[in-house]
């Protein structure tokens, strides 16, 4: 099982088209590239906030003529402290988070306060290829609840 420090690329796009807000990011994705010269640099994973790069590349100065291109990306810890504790449905009913890290990195919300375990939505692993990790669960959980409307 891979182990992931953030989300991918790719899935940090997902989340900033979704409107998530950069302020949420606790880490970005850099990439500089060179005003008349066919280079774009390698895209490197930094552990400051997006405010905090962007912050210091504003600040220093830099005569290669050097465009930095930054996408904020969300650690596990960032996405959990995304996703509500309880979310109400209809008036009086919530569902609560639960998250079981066993084999299948199940996340779901459930009703508690029923016989039969009703849940709102479950995600796991064994079901679905993609999730290979932690963080691919919260990240599919939260773009499952943003695109529901549900945050």
């Amino acid at each position: 099982m891979e182990n992931k420090r953030a989300t991918t690329i790719e899935q940090s796009k997902k989340l900033v088209e979704l409107g998530l807000n950069d302020d949420t990011a606790d880490m970005n994705y850099c990439n500089a590239s060179y005003k008349g010269k066919n280079y774009v640099g390698e895209w490197k994973l930094s552990l400051q906030s997006p405010q905090e790069a962007k912050s210091i590349l504003d600040k220093s100065v830099t005569d290669w003529n050097t465009y930095w291109e930054i996408i904020p990306a969300w650690s596990l810890s960032a996405l959990i402290s995304l996703l509500p504790i309880r979310i109400a449905v209809e008036k009086g009913h919530f569902y609560y988070l639960e998250w079981q890290f066993w084999n299948d990195n199940s996340l779901r919300y459930v009703y508690p306060y029923s016989d039969e375990r009703k849940c709102l939505v479950d995600i796991y692993s064994d079901h679905d290829e993609k999730l290979k990790d932690c963080i691919d669960t919260a990240f599919e959980m939260i773009v499952y609840l943003k695109e529901n409307k549900l945050i």
